[in-house]
């Protein structure tokens, strides 16, 4: 606040996480993942890590940790993370005073649109380039790793050098790239989506990736 009236600051993104095992506690039985403006690929990163916290916690609920889930969700484009109105009081790290900008470890590279065979038909995401590492999210909880060094047109058999999103193309990955899991049709159905390292576009988004991860293990503690 100034002479000049109040001014809104830019506010991180609310995350419960921490105090799942509260909610549950509390007998709560149904939790919604909000999912406004966001792509599939949140929506399944999230709901996906909520799923393994939640089915843990009943699992031994006496040595549920919630930090062997918020790995998971530090991976996604976010703007810092924070309790909210949790424990009735904002803290000051629930404000972003430096960016407005929502950064992550990972970004969405692709996902199954469907098995013709022995091959994934996939839709490209975001740009792919010769030795870029895709880990695919299985529904399980597991996860498949291939390094993406052929890109062949699912309709034409054309192979380039490099993916790059393009509007109804999609690429052929045989099932050999997945090494010898076996049924890897049934591990990594249709909609299974794949992420890959992001590339920073600016120099000091790691460190702001950082703080915020300090920060919000510090406004846990205080809360």
């Amino acid at each position: 606040e100034s002479d000049r009236g109040s001014f809104m600051m830019f506010s991180k993104d609310l995350c419960l996480m921490p105090v799942l095992d509260q909610y549950l506690e509390a007998g709560i039985d149904s939790l919604k993942v909000e999912g406004r403006n966001k792509s599939e690929y949140y929506a399944g990163i999230t709901a996906r890590a909520y799923r393994k916290a939640i089915d843990a916690y009943y699992d031994d609920p006496e040595n549920w940790n919630y930090k062997e889930y918020m790995d998971e969700l530090y991976t996604l484009q976010n703007r810092g993370y924070t309790l909210g109105f949790h424990t009735g009081i904002s803290h000051d790290t629930s404000q972003q005073y430096d960016t407005s900008r929502s950064l992550g470890d990972f970004q969405y590279a692709l996902y199954i649109t469907e098995w013709d065979g022995d091959d994934a038909i996939v839709k490209v995401k975001n740009p792919i380039r010769p030795g870029d590492e895709v880990e695919f999210l299985a529904p399980d909880g597991d996860s498949v790793k291939i390094i993406m060094n052929e890109f062949e047109d699912s309709e034409t058999g054309v192979k380039a050098v490099k993916a790059d999103p393009c509007i109804n193309k999609c690429l052929r990955i045989n099932k050999s790239h997945f090494g010898d899991i076996q049924n890897i049709q049934e591990k990594l159905p249709q909609f299974t989506i794949a992420r890959k390292k992001a590339a920073y576009v600016a120099e000091g988004d790691l460190p702001y990736i950082v703080q915020n991860k300090e920060e919000f293990e510090g406004e846990i503690e205080n809360g």
